[in-house]
C-alpha cells in the first residue's frame, strides 16, 4: 500500500523476509540497498541483482558479514549478523568456566543473547556447548518452511551457534582442544556436522531435537 512504498521512499536500508518472490523484486526495484533474509536460491538472487545491483542474500541472516561493497549493508553487519562473542574464562576450576560473555555482533534476532545464560559460570564441556546451540535454535526466528528447505546441517542456527562457542574458546584456552581432548572430539564432529550436505539431514536432526 502506500504507507508501504512511502517507508520504502525514506529508508536507508531494506531487510525483506517476504516470501513471495514477485513481490521481493518490485521491493529491488526500489534501488536502496536490500538484504533478502529470505533465500530463495542462486538464481533468483542473480536475478535480483540484475535489478538492483545494492540487494545481498546472505546463506541465512546469521551468516551476514560486513563484506560488501555497499556501505548501509556492512554497517548493518557490523552490529547484526553473523554472530561474534569475547569470551571470559575462569581458570581456576579442574574444568575451567565460561565466565562473562560479551557480545560484538548480535544475532539479528536476538537468540544468541537469550541463550548467553546455557554458557556464563557453566563448564566448558561439550554437554553445556551443545545446550547452548540447542536453546539457540528454539529461540531462532526463522520461519519452519524455511528451516525445512535449508540443505544441511551448517545452515542451521544450532550448528552456527555451536562453532561460534567453540572456535572462540579454541583461541581463548587452546590447551582444551588437545588432539585426542573430549573438546577436541566435538569440535571435529561439530565441523564435520556444518559441511554434511546430505539431503534430509536438518529434518532428521529436528525430529531427534523435538523427541
Amino acid at each position: 500500500g502506500e504507507e508501504v512504498e512511502q517507508s520504502i521512499a525514506h529508508a536507508d536500508l531494506i531487510i525483506t523476509y517476504v516470501r513471495h518472490p514477485d513481490v521481493v523484486l518490485e521491493i529491488c526495484e526500489s534501488e536502496k540497498p536490500v538484504i533478502l533474509a529470505i533465500n530463495f536460491g542462486e538464481g533468483f538472487y542473480q536475478q535480483a541483482k540484475e535489478i538492483n545491483p545494492k540487494a545481498v542474500m546472505p546463506q541465512t541472516m546469521c551468516k551476514l558479514e560486513p563484506n560488501t561493497d555497499i556501505r548501509e549493508i556492512n554497517e548493518y553487519a557490523e552490529q547484526f549478523g553473523s554472530p561474534k562473542l569475547k569470551i571470559e574464562i575462569n581458570r581456576k576450576p579442574r574444568i575451567p568456566l565460561i565466565g562473562d560473555i560479551k557480545i560484538i555482533t548480535e544475532s539479528p534476532c536476538g537468540a544468541i543473547r537469550n541463550s548467553l545464560k546455557f554458557l556464563e559460570g557453566k563448564p566448558i564441556t561439550p554437554k553445556v556447548i551443545n545446550s547452548f546451540g540447542l536453546n539457540v535454535s528454539q529461540e531462532c526466528r526463522e520461519p519452519m518452511s524455511v528451516l525445512l528447505r535449508r540443505s544441511h546441517m551448517g545452515e542451521s542456527a544450532a550448528s552456527t551457534a555451536r562453532l561460534i562457542v567453540l572456535e572462540e574458546l579454541k583461541k581463548e584456552i587452546p590447551q582444551l582442544f588437545q588432539s585426542g581432548s573430549e573438546l577436541d572430539k566435538f569440535y571435529k564432529s561439530c565441523l564435520k556436522e556444518a559441511s554434511d550436505s546430505e539431503p534430509g539431514t536438518i529434518f532428521r536432526h529436528c525430529k531427534k531435537s523435538f523427541h
